[in-house]
């Protein structure tokens, strides 16, 4: 009887420890972070919940979007956003990064690659992807660390994400969500280029030494 009380008071520990979901908590503070399709900002949220099974006791989660609860993690943007690029055979077109090895994810074994192009993720929902070309990037020369990354398998640096990019190298771009390759961005000047993607307008215009992306505008009714 008593291990049966006791089997039944852990069961329902289980129970409710699952069924409580913390609130999300907004991070954003001073992040520059990728417009929304609606026109507003993503924003980032994080927030730890119990885990039993964990070393540490807890889990941490991040969440970015309009709320924590309807966001995406922003590693399963960026990972969603180089799956495509593979299955496009994009990936697989740039060499093998050096001294990086290989990585198990699941039943798939990754080969990191090194990209002539740094990675900007300047809009979430639909996901637009802006990319650079520097070719110190395939030896991760310059690369960026920090807040304002995305660390991923697939490449040898991080995937950047925010609106303002410095204005160095060619500018292409391409969407998962609207099954866009990589594309030169329409330039209509030096200092102007516009992105189209799901009936909406992302402008870019350059201000001094960088490329700052204005908010998506809807160029026609869905």
């Amino acid at each position: 009887m008593r291990r049966r009380l006791l089997a039944a008071l852990a069961s329902a520990a289980l129970v409710w420890i699952g069924g409580c979901d913390p609130a999300w908590d907004d991070a954003t503070g001073q992040l520059d972070m990728p417009w929304l399709g609606g026109g507003a900002r993503a924003r980032l949220f994080t927030k730890q919940s119990t885990c039993v099974m964990c070393p540490t006791g807890y889990s941490f989660h991040r969440s970015w979007g309009s709320s924590g609860r309807s966001g995406h993690d922003p590693y399963d943007t960026v990972d969603a956003a180089l799956r495509f690029l593979h299955r496009r055979g994009v990936l697989d077109g740039w060499p093998e990064a050096i001294a990086e090895g290989t990585v198990i994810d699941g039943e798939e074994i990754i080969t990191p690659r090194a990209a002539p192009y740094r990675m900007t993720v300047v809009m979430i929902e639909p996901t637009v992807v802006v990319m650079r070309f520097d070719l110190g990037a395939l030896i991760k020369l310059g690369a960026i660390d920090g807040d304002q990354t995305i660390g991923t398998p697939r490449l040898n640096q991080s995937v950047e994400f925010g609106t303002r990019l410095p204005a160095v190298g060619t500018l292409l771009w391409f969407s998962p969500d609207a099954d866009q390759i990589p594309t030169p961005v329409p330039m209509t000047s030096a200092e102007h280029g516009e992105i189209v993607v799901k009936h909406l307008r992302l402008s870019l215009d350059r201000h001094a030494d960088e490329w700052i992306v204005a908010p998506p505008v809807r160029t026609s009714s869905d």
